[in-house]
């Protein structure tokens, strides 16, 4: 089952006649972190359009898009934000995944350390992922990284970094609005 009344009926989602599922048919309220986790983990493989803008709070996680050929497509405003600025704000894992429509917030904390970056606004590590028509506001260390896939795709997307040239020092490195390795 995917939702449970208040009276305890256990619920199947259906999917529209576009055959996409929304967030909202999930219970999904914009700040419960595991209503949205567990929407996206059960439409794996499949079309999930978001409604609802939502803030992340889970400072220790991020949101997984796991499940091989998931699509989270996303209606124009909706936003999805979080409050880790040393974590990914959504990793997609799985195959041939895509991601489109979607603006995210990351927190406006700039990462400065000369190090290899951990971590990304999105991070894709699944072969095969797409990322679409996104917005990123403020980027920590990078925006879209495709961490160790062999395809990848990535265009029309916006990626405003919001850090000041002025405060950039010279052996600040390892910052990108898109990477791939």
């Amino acid at each position: 089952h995917h939702v449970t009344t208040a009276g305890g009926v256990k619920l199947y989602v259906l999917p529209g006649s576009d055959g996409a599922f929304t967030d909202a048919a999930f219970s999904c309220d914009g700040v419960t972190d595991a209503k949205l986790q567990a929407a996206v983990t059960a439409c794996a493989g499949k079309r999930l359009l978001l409604t609802i803008s939502h803030a992340w709070t889970t400072a220790v996680s991020q949101l997984a898009v796991t499940g091989m050929g998931t699509t989270l497509e996303a209606l124009p405003g909706v936003q999805f934000s979080y409050a880790a600025a040393t974590n990914n704000g959504i990793l997609i894992s799985g195959a041939n995944c895509a991601l489109s429509g979607l603006t995210v917030n990351a927190p406006a904390t700039f990462d400065g350390a000369n190090v290899a970056p951990t971590y990304a606004v999105i991070r894709a590590t699944g072969d095969g992922a797409k990322v679409h028509g996104c917005t990123l506001n403020n980027v920590p260390k990078v925006g879209i990284w495709f961490d160790d896939v062999n395809t990848c795709a990535a265009w029309e997307n916006t990626i405003n970094g919001n850090f000041p040239i002025g405060d950039y020092t010279d052996i600040t490195t390892g910052h990108f609005a898109i990477a791939i390795n």
